[in-house]
């Protein structure tokens, strides 16, 4: 091939590379000054936290014997009843 077509291939195969970059991301709407609105939403979401209830008695499962069959079942197939 000619010098000049090999760069005219590379740069036709660099703009279609950049091309179907562009292809695949999806534009994204930047707002200017929508930063009060993220802070109110985050201040609402931590007034939202503060009034839940808070029961440290009823953290984590509580089936535990359950839990423990499932992954029985799963890792010795044939211990189980089915």
């Amino acid at each position: 091939m000619n010098p000049n077509y090999t760069k005219i291939w590379l740069l036709l195969a660099v703009t279609l590379v950049m091309l179907s970059f562009y292809g695949c991301v999806s534009p994204t709407k930047v707002a200017e000054n929508d930063s009060h609105v993220i802070e109110k939403e985050w201040n609402d979401l931590d007034n939202e936290q503060a009034d839940l209830p808070r029961d440290q008695d009823n953290t984590g499962p509580t089936n535990f014997q359950g839990i423990a069959d499932i992954l029985g079942c799963m890792f010795a197939p044939h211990t189980c009843n089915k």
